[in-house]
């Protein structure tokens, strides 16, 4: 019988990998498998997807997720984000026949943890 901490991880890692999905569909075929902006397409945008593995190190080594979640969101304009290539994920994600925003917050969160996972990826080991 699993512990209520096991039942919590499995449920975390359900979540996640929800959102991994949704990166894969999304966002893999502009920012790429690894999030450093050579998707399949991104050769032929305007402007080029940024490194989603330096995040925070253009954040003086925070991770922004708020300042993400409403990037990916889009339906809020967020300032010193330049002209919009990436389409408004906040209305594609959404159900249209139910919108439910606590629903879209949280798989926006979830593509959030995605881009933290990327960019913490890309850090080098702590020690």
């Amino acid at each position: 019988m699993a512990t209520q901490q096991e039942e919590k991880s499995k449920e975390s890692w359900k979540r996640f990998d929800a959102a991994l999905a949704d990166y894969q569909r999304y966002c893999q075929s502009c920012h790429g498998k690894g999030g450093r902006g050579d998707g399949s397409v991104a050769k032929w945008l305007k402007v080029p997807p940024p490194d989603l593995t330096l995040v925070s190190e253009r954040y003086d080594g925070v991770f922004p997720a708020e300042r993400m979640a409403r990037v990916v969101d889009g339906r809020e304009e967020v300032q010193e984000h330049g002209r919009r290539e990436m389409p408004i994920w906040g209305e594609v994600l959404a159900d249209p026949d139910e919108p439910d925003e606590e629903a879209l917050g949280a798989r926006i969160a979830g593509l959030v943890e995605v881009l933290r996972w990327l960019d913490e990826k890309s850090a080098p080991p702590a020690g």
